[in-house]
Formats: structure tokens, sequence, C-alpha cells
């Protein structure tokens, strides 16, 4: 993963996260990223507007399960949670 972090204009420090997967979904379409480094001083307020309503987007089609999201053990092996 990589982090832009030549420039920070928010509030927020990025954030990597790395999870352990043993049970993998499938998916019947595979959108591929994108592998171009946004240069944000350049970017125009359009141009922020869209990548704010494309990620949103994909944001919004993940299916998460609710078990999942409340488990507090980082250990879990529960197949519900996976």
């Amino acid at each position: 993963m990589e982090v832009l972090t030549e420039c920070i204009i928010s509030d927020h420090q990025a954030v990597a996260v790395s999870i352990q997967c043993y049970h993998l979904l499938e998916f019947d379409e595979v959108i591929e990223p994108n592998p171009c480094r946004i240069d944000w001083p350049k970017v125009n307020t359009q141009e922020r507007e869209e990548y704010y309503h494309e990620s949103k987007n994909l944001l919004d089609q993940l299916q998460l399960p609710t078990e999942a999201m409340h488990c507090q053990n980082s250990n879990c092996t529960d197949e519900k949670h996976l």
C-alpha cells in the first residue's frame, strides 16, 4: 500500500491496516485499481467532488457482516465473522 505523504493538507494522519483473511469472499467482477497517484495541489474543485463521490460509491458497495463489525476479539475464529 502506498500512502502519499509529501503534501498532507487535512487534519488527520494516514492509516495503514494489515488484516489476515482466511476466508475470502468471491466476487463476480474485479475492478482493477487505478495505479496513478493524485497530485492534490493540482486537482480542481470538480475533480475533488468526482473523487469524493466515486470513493463514496465504492465504499457504499462494501458489504460487511454486522457481527464482524461489532466483534471485539482480534483472534476471532467465529465463521459468522469471516
